[in-house]
């Protein structure tokens, strides 16, 4: 039996799964002006040393929680970032790079890069 490749399917619980969803360009151009390509993170010591680039669109409240496809629900990070940020979730709820599952999406306040 010869095996095909399979796209990555997306669901909340108690629903069927659906395909996954894109970013729109504008939106992904809004935040990549914002950015300017850089980390708007900085939370890891290796990206505030040697500055690396952002190539991740994190969304601050999960796309499997239903988080909107928004500027101010992304941030651009860079890999390391993006590590860290799922990693040390308390803090990154802290500063505003999670979002609980319960705020409604016009809660959503715009990204700040001041998140020290």
């Amino acid at each position: 039996m010869k095996r095909t490749a399979t796209k990555r399917m997306t669901s909340s619980p108690g629903q069927a799964p659906t395909e996954p969803r894109a970013i729109p360009a504008e939106v992904r151009r809004e935040v990549e002006a914002r950015s300017r390509g850089a980390c708007e993170a900085r939370v890891s010591y290796e990206c505030r040393q040697r500055h690396q680039p952002a190539r991740h669109m994190h969304h601050r409240k999960r796309k499997s929680q239903g988080g909107p496809d928004t500027a101010a629900n992304l941030v651009h990070l860079c890999w390391v970032c993006h590590a860290y940020v799922h990693r040390m979730i308390g803090e990154s709820l802290m500063n505003g790079l999670l979002l609980r599952s319960h705020t409604n999406d016009e809660e959503i306040e715009p990204w700040s890069t001041d998140v020290s």
